[in-house]
């Protein structure tokens, strides 16, 4: 019998302005294809997010950083983060985390909470990664737009 991943959960507390995060172990959670994180699914060391045309894509990289290129190889935007063998999870409580090995997050987007379940994260072929809740209505931005 098949365990259904999208069962487990993953839980972010929030106690004295520190986010501990228990729950699956990071080759649990789904993965995800295209451009597009739904909830529970993650980028494990060096997967990545596409954008539509092909020409931008979102890194998990393996010392730690989740990094945006574009053409030609340019870096154009990371986390910051580097703690190696990171993953990026899509929480099912809405927030997108860097997770370093221990459980222990290193970056996040801040979009958790009981109305932004659902939450979706998509890299664009402007070059924004943006977080969106449901109704297409976007919370977050890396604010890389092309032009911007």
């Amino acid at each position: 019998m098949k365990s259904n991943v999208r069962n487990i959960v993953v839980a972010v507390l929030l106690a004295g302005g520190t986010t501990t995060v228990v729950g699956a172990p990071a080759w649990a959670a789904p993965q995800p294809g295209g451009m597009q994180m739904n909830p529970d699914e993650q980028l494990n060391p060096g997967q990545r997010l596409t954008s539509p045309n092909g020409l931008n894509t979102l890194v998990m990289e393996p010392n730690g950083s989740l990094v945006e290129y574009i053409p030609g190889g340019l870096q154009v935007w990371s986390s910051g983060s580097s703690v190696p063998q990171s993953i990026f999870l899509a929480q099912n409580d809405g927030n997108f985390v860097v997770i370093a090995p221990g459980n222990q997050p290193e970056w996040a987007t801040g979009t958790a909470g009981d109305v932004d379940e659902g939450n979706v994260l998509q890299i664009q072929d402007d070059r924004n990664v943006v977080v969106y809740a449901p109704g297409h209505v976007a919370i977050w931005s890396n604010h890389m737009a092309a032009g911007s």
